[in-house]
């Protein structure tokens, strides 16, 4: 892409641009704390935010619930599954509860000081997840009327 270009190219995740600008400009400016930011559309975006650094392609919207990515199962396109706006409800409901399940099971296990060198961490953004005995389970997703997939 640089082919042609004066200037140097960079790409960024969408989400990643909206966390810098929360960063710069929103709510996480100055937090010395976890901030995270999701995006809801075509897909589900995020960006963590770490004592005021952002953590850069974090993907928490492939979390997976019931077999599913939740991103394909709860962002807007999923609603066009012949959901009511009811029926969808649901779906991102149960990712934004998962996602906070995960969050604070992460948070209890690990001690770190800095986030983003914790290894139950690392294993939640590469989608290898196994809750620990005894640990809370996440919410599922409900079958629309008719059980479309």
């Amino acid at each position: 892409m640089e082919r042609g270009c004066v200037a140097r190219l960079m790409t960024f995740v969408d989400a990643d641009v909206a966390g810098y600008a929360e960063l710069q400009y929103g709510a996480a400016k100055g937090r010395d704390r976890l901030v995270i930011l999701t995006t809801l559309g075509s897909g589900i975006g995020s960006a963590l935010l770490w004592h005021g650094v952002l953590v850069p392609n974090t993907e928490l919207g492939h979390l997976e619930i019931d077999g599913h990515d939740a991103e394909s199962r709860a962002d807007i396109s999923a609603r066009e599954e012949y959901l009511s706006w009811e029926e969808w409800a649901v779906r991102p409901t149960a990712y934004y509860r998962t996602l906070e399940l995960e969050l604070i099971d992460c948070a209890l296990q690990c001690d770190h000081e800095d986030l983003a060198t914790c290894p139950r961490f690392q294993e939640m953004l590469a989608g290898d997840v196994t809750r620990p005995q005894g640990s809370a389970q996440p919410l599922g997703f409900a079958e629309p009327h008719g059980g479309h997939e």
